[in-house]
């Protein structure tokens, strides 16, 4: 589009250092090509051929894009390797995501003011400063959209775990909440009761343990 390609994604990385190396993939073959650009400029240099000022031209736009890229904020590359270290030190990939959405936050609040400065600037104006006005508006859309979808992570997990609850006391057993852990199974959604406990077998395999209200204090899992 007007501001550049992006990349499309399947799935979130699953490991910290699967998400480093996939944000350092564009980053790195950016400075590749700038460095076969600038080779071949020599060589074509060397050689007294046309189009050696293309070739320098292509090269540099590599670098720039390639330390653009790295600038540590979401949504850009070097945002997502800074998510990557920040989740491999906490072990909390949400929480990581919203300290690199920030980043990605004041790297737009940065660019607004290097076009306000263009707009001021005599030889630069509307034109000049248009640009990077669309980019800080674009890096700033994208950052708080990544930092208020890692928010609303949160609150999704605390309303399930507020909704299993509310879900036990309307089968009328209050007392038989013991914890719950949801394990990947391949069955078919249904309820038995167990020796102990029910057992409420939900939909993707996955399995809802609930203990009796008489007698045993084990927490069921």
């Amino acid at each position: 589009h007007l501001l550049g390609g992006v990349a499309k994604i399947e799935g979130e990385a699953r490991r910290p250092a699967h998400e480093i190396l996939i944000a350092a993939a564009g980053p790195a073959v950016s400075l590749l090509l700038a460095g076969v650009f600038l080779a071949a400029a020599a060589v074509f240099g060397l050689a007294a051929l046309p189009g050696e000022i293309v070739l320098l031209y292509l090269a540099a736009s590599n670098l720039v894009l390639a330390i653009f890229n790295l600038l540590p904020g979401l949504p850009l590359d070097g945002g997502r390797i800074l998510r990557g270290i920040l989740w491999a030190r906490s072990g909390d990939r949400r929480r990581a995501t919203i300290r690199a959405a920030r980043g990605g936050e004041f790297l737009a609040y940065g660019i607004f003011a290097l076009a306000l400065l263009r707009l001021l600037d005599p030889s630069g104006g509307f034109l000049a400063a248009l640009f990077p006005a669309l980019m800080g508006w674009f890096l700033l859309s994208a950052a708080r959209a990544e930092k208020r979808r890692a928010e609303l992570e949160g609150l999704g997990l605390a309303a399930g775990v507020r909704g299993l609850e509310t879900l036990l006391r309307m089968m009328g057993r209050p007392a038989a909440f013991r914890g719950f852990v949801l394990r990947p199974r391949p069955v078919q959604p249904e309820a038995h009761d167990g020796d102990d406990g029910e057992v409420i077998r939900l939909s993707g395999g996955r399995e809802l343990y609930t203990g009796r209200p008489s007698g045993s204090n084990r927490a069921h899992e």
